[in-house]
């Protein structure tokens, strides 16, 4: 039996608890299903109610996730696409233009993909 994971898009969000346990913060990351939390990641402010230094890094690490979730399948696609391009390319060289022209359109898809925002 194949296990799947949770449905993209993912998106994550940021939850003050202050109501359940004093000066904390968390992330939230959530499948498209948005039933529940794919993962999570609390922790506390310090006592003058200002973040611990790594609240930022918390914050990049939730979108980084995100973001890697989001692009995967496509990331992947566009990899076979380069693989099959440039496969074909050294088997056909009399077809060097076309060939050259599919992987070109294959990398700039990928560099595309690598520079993607996170949308929340």
């Amino acid at each position: 039996m194949e296990i799947k994971y949770t449905p993209a898009p993912w998106h994550f969000h940021e939850t003050s608890l202050v109501s359940r346990r004093p000066n904390h913060h968390a992330f939230h990351i959530f499948g498209a299903n948005g039933g529940y939390a794919v993962a999570s990641h609390e922790f506390q402010y310090s006592r003058d109610d200002k973040p611990y230094e790594d609240f930022d890094e918390a914050r990049a690490n939730a979108a980084f996730i995100v973001r890697a979730v989001n692009s995967h399948e496509e990331f992947v696609a566009q990899a076979l696409k380069l693989y099959e391009a440039t496969e074909r390319l050294c088997s056909a060289p009399d077809e060097f233009d076309q060939r050259a022209a599919d992987i070109e359109e294959a990398i700039q898809a990928l560099h595309k993909l690598a520079k993607a925002e996170v949308k929340q």
